[in-house]
């Protein structure tokens, strides 16, 4: 089984690609030759990113959406699908840190943004995905989701002002 991903003509998707690793993941496949498609809701940050990405992959660029409309991301998946042709592959970056305060809807939008949004991404690419044998899906985390009970140190911060 060949376990590398060959970069150059590919296709990539990156959720969370206006801020933290998104942004530099997009910029490090457009620089081994893949046309990155960056997916935020800052669409200004992510128009940054793409004139960056545009400089050794001039096909790169981005879609403004809220992954944690599940129904448009799907949507925005299946356009760059028709648009491109396919989709190689899809990085599941976006994410939200720790709720301020206990109410169950700032619970709720972290899992629909870190968890329903990549179920999402994965469920409309990986037809695509299947029918040509290849593609890649990858799921990024971060220590929150590996220690929940650890408090971070913008939490700490923020409860100290």
């Amino acid at each position: 089984m060949d376990t590398t991903f060959n970069f150059p003509g590919s296709v990539a998707v990156v959720t969370g690609a206006s801020s933290g690793l998104g942004p530099r993941i997009a910029q490090d496949m457009a620089a081994r030759g893949a046309t990155v498609i960056g997916v935020a809701r800052r669409e200004g940050l992510l128009q940054q990113v793409a004139a960056e990405m545009r400089r050794s992959s001039p096909t790169s660029g981005y879609v403004a959406c809220d992954v944690s409309d599940t129904d448009r991301f799907a949507s925005v998946l299946s356009d760059l699908e028709g648009a491109h042709g396919r989709i190689d592959l899809l990085i599941n970056d976006a994410g939200i840190g720790e709720p301020d305060g206990e109410s169950i809807d700032k619970y709720r939008t972290i899992f629909e943004t870190n968890f329903f949004a990549a179920v999402a991404g994965t469920l409309a690419v990986l037809p695509g995905m299947v029918e040509r044998s290849s593609g890649v899906i990858v799921n990024v985390s971060s220590d929150t989701a590996a220690r929940p009970g650890r408090v971070s140190r913008r939490t700490r911060r923020r409860k100290r002002r």
